[in-house]
């Protein structure tokens, strides 16, 4: 009888082991300290691709600059999933992408650069996709990166030409309009020269610079008296939040105002084209710049 009574129990136990529902996913990932904020993000982020990427080119004992760019990638998917976790799923409404601009002529980019442009909303945000955000921009970005650096010629980028063709078809009106570009700070492509209105110039260079001699103290009167400056590409870009990473004077310039000219270039520029929210930032460490990504995408 107690054998019985023992073999019961034990059936008895085993079939409420069975009936416990498996666990629900869970988020995998830290967003200690992100704030709950339910604004759609459109976060668009362009490579410049040129030879400033180049370890050989432009190497820095620190950390080599396209390792800089994967950082600050990380530091930017990892606060866009972050955002997507606090938010509760009937508002979430939001993408990331990345550009290439020209398309490069390695078809193998345009293939990764396409998998990274990434959308949400409340019927295919699970727990699962949102966890995968930042191991997908991780991995990707470093194949890009990897296939970039490790070519011979470089494709470059047409950051004027995406603001002049492009900018306005990814401005969304009910999202917040975000464009993170990774830069040294110089416009150049082919298709833009020429392209200038008295002293504004659509690529603009450091040997731009060294032409109009900016080269000391009194570079600023002579930079506002001649009106120097990039030339607009686009306007009315109010609904554009832009951020730009990575300003890296030339130094074989031996210019010590470089940065404050680039800076002022760029202000400038986004000031000329409606932009009222920009930040300016150096080729920083990630570390260094984690948290201004972070507050520049929040906030």
């Amino acid at each position: 009888m107690k054998n019985i009574i023992l073999l019961l129990l034990s059936f008895v136990l085993l079939s409420c082991a069975n009936d416990e529902k498996p666990k629900e996913p869970t988020i995998n990932f830290d967003c200690s300290g992100s704030e709950k904020n339910n604004e759609n993000l459109n976060i668009n982020i362009l490579l410049d691709l040129s030879d400033r990427i180049n370890p050989k080119i432009n190497p820095n004992k620190a950390m080599d600059y396209f390792k800089r760019d994967i950082g600050y990638i990380t530091s930017i998917s990892k606060s866009f999933q972050c955002h997507i976790a606090n938010k509760k799923s009937r508002k979430i409404n939001d993408n990331i992408k990345i550009f290439i601009e020209p398309e490069s002529n390695i078809p193998a980019l345009n293939t990764i650069s396409t998998s990274l442009n990434l959308k949400f909303n409340k019927d295919n945000s699970t727990i699962e996709k949102i966890n995968s955000i930042s191991t997908i921009y991780e991995k990707n970005i470093n194949d890009i990166y990897k296939i970039a650096t490790d070519q011979d010629k470089y494709d470059g980028s047409n950051i004027w030409g995406f603001f002049k063709n492009k900018i306005k078809d990814y401005i969304k009106n009910d999202q917040k309009n975000i464009l993170i570009i990774l830069t040294d700070g110089y416009l150049f492509d082919k298709s833009n020269k020429g392209l200038k209105s008295d002293k504004k110039y659509a690529n603009f260079t450091s040997s731009t610079i060294k032409s109009f001699d900016l080269n000391n103290s009194n570079w600023k009167s002579t930079f506002t008296k001649n009106n120097i400056g990039i030339l607009p590409a686009n306007e009315n870009l109010e609904n554009l939040e832009v951020l730009v990473i990575g300003l890296n004077p030339n130094k074989k310039n031996d210019n010590p105002y470089e940065l404050d000219i680039l800076k002022s270039l760029w202000e400038n520029w986004f000031k000329d084209m409606g932009v009222t929210k920009y930040a300016i930032k150096t080729a920083d460490l990630p570390s260094d710049l984690d948290e201004t990504i972070k507050n520049f995408i929040s906030k």
